[in-house]
């Protein structure tokens, strides 16, 4: 079904590289901003998981201590 149309547009074969383009220049943005980012700021997205748990580790000791 959508070969039919495909094969109708005028140029299709431009499209592939298009997208190809396109990922390509977002993954080296992505790659660019990664790099660019403080040092700050990644050792804190890197320890996030660790203090959310120690904060439920935290409340849940508080809530068996009002008991």
């Amino acid at each position: 079904m959508f070969s039919k149309y495909l094969t109708e547009i005028k140029d299709v074969s431009i499209f592939p590289i298009l997208v190809l383009v396109v990922f390509f220049l977002m993954f080296i943005s992505t790659i660019y901003w990664v790099i660019k980012l403080s040092k700050n700021y990644r050792n804190k997205m890197k320890n996030l998981p660790l203090e959310e748990d120690q904060d439920k580790l935290n409340n849940s000791e508080n809530l068996n201590e009002d008991r």
